[in-house]
Parts: structure tokens; sequence; C-alpha cells
């Protein structure tokens, strides 16, 4: 009994890690967005600065407004993007982009 009801205490836990978002991922999905959307504008040279130069504006359950700074081909610049993590992965809204 007692490893029964030590399962059903710890897989909710594990499932809870697996499938939600924490900041991490939402630097990396930032990164991604960023990353791609600027390509197809044909912005060259793009590479997002690292996670300690990035800022979580907000931050709910799965919710993310991310802040940070990147380099472009252009030279350096600023982005802030809104992600909102759900069962079916994530959408996003890119607030703004200067460089």
């Amino acid at each position: 009994m007692k490893k029964t009801f030590g399962l059903l205490l710890v897989m909710p836990l594990i499932l809870a890690g697996c499938f939600g978002a924490n900041e991490d991922v939402a630097y990396d999905d930032a990164s991604e967005v960023l990353t791609r959307e600027l390509q197809d504008e044909g912005v060259t040279g793009v590479e997002i600065a690292s996670r300690e130069a990035t800022s979580i504006i907000e931050q709910g359950e799965d919710h993310y407004l991310i802040q940070g700074q990147m380099e472009t081909g252009a030279g350096p610049g600023e982005y802030q993007v809104d992600l909102e993590y759900d069962a079916d992965g994530y959408w996003y809204e890119i607030y703004w982009v200067i460089y």
C-alpha cells in the first residue's frame, strides 16, 4: 500500500514536469521564434543573447513574457516575446523587436 500511495503522489509531479514549461524552455522557445521570424524577414546574423541577458517580465503557470537582447547583422537589438503554453505546445506573439 505504501508503494502504491507513493507512486500516486509522485506520478503527477513527474507528469507536470514533462509537460509544463519552465524558464529555460521559455527562453529556448523565444530564441527559436525570434531567429526564425527575423530570418524570414531577411535579417541576417541573428544571435540571441545568453540567458543571463534575458528578463522574464511576467510569469504565470503557463505564460512567460520575455525581454532580452540580441545581435544582428545590422547591429545590436532588443526584443519582447509573449509565450503561452498548453497541451498542444505553445503560441507566441512578438510585441516588439528593435535592431
